[in-house]
């Protein structure tokens, strides 16, 4: 998965066992469609590639692999630790993205409103968005779909 994310010009922050967060530092620009391209092929990437991880880890007499993908687009902070080489990522995009990951289905890619509201007017005839649900925090809705 890093790989993938890494050739997608993502920015790995960190893997902490059981997901890795990331963001994509080309989609600063709201205009850059084709940086936020990049967002969805790497997630469908991810999606399309369950199949074979999971043949190799039955080939292995290991359980299945499911994950979930979600993502949102909003300003975030990177943090330094005086006493870690690792950065943090923070704000509420990320508490967004985590909050919205359960209402994934397995191996499903869910997106928040705000880049929803970006992309829809020029990715609708490229990708299928569905709302899915909605999710409440501080009387903000956010609507859920991909």
């Amino acid at each position: 998965m890093a790989a993938i994310v890494r050739n997608s010009g993502a920015n790995i922050i960190k893997n902490t066992g059981d997901s890795l967060i990331y963001y994509f530092p080309k989609t600063s620009d709201p205009d850059n469609m084709y940086a936020f391209k990049g967002v969805f092929e790497c997630g469908l990437t991810m999606i399309a590639i369950n199949p074979l991880i999971n043949a190799k880890l039955q080939e292995k007499l290991l359980p299945s692999l499911y994950y979930r993908i979600s993502v949102d687009y909003g300003r975030v902070e990177i943090a330094k630790s005086l006493t870690s080489t690792s950065e943090d990522l923070f704000d509420p995009t990320v508490s967004i993205c985590a909050k919205i990951n359960s209402m994934a289905a397995p191996n499903e890619m869910v997106i928040g409103s705000d880049l929803y509201q970006i992309v829809e007017p020029s990715f609708g005839d490229d990708y299928i968005f569905n709302q899915i649900g909605e999710y409440s925090i501080d009387n903000h809705t956010i609507y859920i779909g991909m």
